[in-house]
């Protein structure tokens, strides 16, 4: 049988996707059948060497392969962007709450400085009239 044919192939196929070296080391060349059974049929091969146990690949298989690579990457990653927009909603929602519980907090603070100010001028109106303090005293300081 000539180099390249398809049946019986004997040459180590490692890994998935675009070779970049050898099982032995040795960089990957793109060649192209000269076969009766597949002429003009791209693969990449060991550089070195042609013996079995050195890589051999037809470039549609890897093409097949990185297509489906690309296809399951591509399911992780809708996966991935469903479950983000999940915590990019819940976090809105915890925004939501944070504003309410701020804008209660504020109304609140509001009402105990409305109390405050009430106390202390009744406070003071109390001394005023009820007292017989000097109006120097709390004008000025002054007995």
């Amino acid at each position: 049988k000539e180099f390249g044919s398809s049946s019986n192939n004997v040459f180590l196929n490692v890994d998935k996707g675009f070779p970049t070296k050898c099982t032995c080391g040795s960089d990957v060349t793109i060649y192209t059948s000269q076969s009766n059974d597949n002429p003009g049929r791209l693969y990449f091969r060991c550089s070195v060497s042609r013996k079995p146990g050195h890589l051999f690949k037809w470039v549609e298989d890897v093409m097949y392969e990185e297509v489906m690579d690309l296809k399951q990457n591509r399911r992780e990653s809708e996966v991935e962007v469903n479950e983000l927009m999940g915590e990019i909603l819940n976090v809105k929602e915890e925004v939501q709450q944070c504003k309410s519980e701020l804008r209660n907090i504020k109304i609140k603070n509001m009402v105990v400085l409305v109390l405050c100010l009430c106390v202390l001028a009744i406070v003071i109106i109390y001394h005023i009239m009820f007292q017989k303090v000097d109006r120097n005293t709390l004008v000025f300081g002054k007995k």
